[in-house]
């Protein structure tokens, strides 16, 4: 043996410049592939912040709508029919303050449904929908949330109709 360890003579031990370029290649495709990666994760991730944030816009009418119901059954916002809130709702951002999300919070009131005939239900069956507002204004509703809630609002029991 000539004392080099086993390795032929005159071979340094290491990378060579092929190979280092070709780690670099490799390195700098698989970044390249993981680009689009990066945007698709901000924007689905964006979506699900402002899911959340209608469902939490739903779920607090609901329960403003309930508390209402107790205190006063009869309340024009109770009404039978389609009702909406007059002005958007804002969600800001607490670091920054610039607006995320708006959204039209509305709610339809109508009777509890009932399978058996001549039978009516005391309360009130309330659907909420909070619709994404586009900057223009207009509303996008393939992204709207709704939530639908049955109270029982009107006191009494089930009661027979008179024929």
């Amino acid at each position: 043996m000539d004392g080099s360890g086993g390795k032929p003579p005159g071979r340094a031990a290491g990378f060579g410049l092929i190979e280092l370029v070709l780690a670099l290649l490799l390195l700098g495709v698989g970044l390249l592939a993981a680009g689009p990666l990066l945007g698709t994760t901000a924007r689905l991730t964006a979506q699900a912040r402002s899911r959340s944030a209608a469902a939490l816009a739903a779920q607090d009418a609901l329960e403003r709508l309930s508390d209402l119901c107790r205190r006063n059954p009869s309340a024009a916002e109770l009404s039978p029919g389609d009702h909406r809130e007059d002005a958007l709702l804002e969600v800001r951002n607490p670091l920054e303050g610039n607006v995320l999300d708006r959204y039209q919070v509305s709610w339809s009131v109508g009777a509890i449904p009932d399978p058996r005939p001549g039978v009516t239900l005391p309360g009130k069956a309330v659907a909420v929908r909070v619709t994404t507002a586009l900057p223009g204004g207009d509303l996008a509703e393939d992204r709207a949330v709704t939530v639908n809630m049955v109270t029982g609002c009107a006191p009494g029991a089930a009661s027979e109709v008179a024929p």
